[in-house]
């Protein structure tokens, strides 16, 4: 599922887009002013924070000597993601009301994560377990188009339902030790949802899922255990993950009243 399947996501925004131009016609003066005039990027403005999880699987393998025993194991097992933290923030831009309390709409955000891969420790003696894990970053700034419903279309306090859904393309940059397998620039797709409410502020609840699988890197290991004689190697591959955030929107204290 790579870039051919975006266009999917705008097919099912179309039908608001539609009932846009006929609503746009006979459009009051309030909800121009409210809605769609310029000027409120900071009372549109949300910062996100939560965890990054990113499926997939370890490749690992040990050879040398331990305890004056040969051991030559070969292993695959699961992601884990411990550790694991994104932060966003954006604002949106008003493209067309759809109705008095919905809008289609341009959201620009920048994103920081990072996550430790991890998986279960492996047995190479009775006594002796190996578990090395990897940590991944990324940075990029997603751009998607989304259909909002509630309070923070007419930015207003007295809606206290705020509903979004909508996708699009992330550019960012992903850190690999091996650059030979993977470029460390990707566009990826993504969808994303929210469901919120406004008490005193405007939180929310986002889910955000990225397309695509990604070559992380390969940690490697020589001597362990006080022996000079062995070599350990971890290979990680993985999705390009999801993400589950809570939003605030910190100036949404600006909102109207009424």
């Amino acid at each position: 599922m790579r870039l051919y399947l975006l266009p999917l996501v705008y097919l099912l925004l179309l039908p608001f887009a539609m009932a846009a131009q006929g609503y746009r016609s006979s459009l009051d003066d309030f909800y121009l002013a409210e809605g769609i005039d310029g000027g409120k990027f900071f009372k549109r403005l949300s910062i996100a924070v939560g965890k990054q999880y990113i499926p997939g699987e370890i490749k690992f393998q040990f050879n040398g000597f331990v305890d004056t025993v040969f051991r030559d194991i070969k292993q695959e097992d699961n992601l884990k993601s411990k550790e694991s933290y994104a932060v966003h923030v954006g604002s949106y831009f008003p493209i067309t009301l759809v109705s008095d309390n919905s809008m289609l709409v341009l959201n620009i955000e920048l994103y920081a994560s990072v996550t430790k891969l991890s998986y279960d420790s492996i047995a190479i003696t009775a006594r002796k377990n190996i578990m090395i894990p990897y940590e991944t970053y990324r940075a990029g700034m997603p751009v998607s188009i989304e259909y909002r419903i509630g309070g923070d279309v007419l930015l207003n306090k007295s809606s206290k339902t705020i509903i979004g859904i909508g996708g699009g393309l992330c550019p960012q940059i992903i850190k690999s030790d091996d650059y030979n397998k993977q470029i460390p620039i990707l566009i990826t797709p993504f969808i994303k949802g929210e469901l919120g409410f406004f008490a005193g502020l405007a939180f929310k609840v986002r889910a955000m899922y990225y397309w695509g699988t990604y070559h992380y890197g390969i940690t490697e290991e020589y001597g362990l255990f006080d022996t000079p004689n062995n070599y350990t190697k971890a290979e990680f591959n993985g999705a390009s993950g999801f993400s589950i955030s809570l939003v605030a929107m910190p100036f949404s204290f600006l909102w109207n009243k009424n």
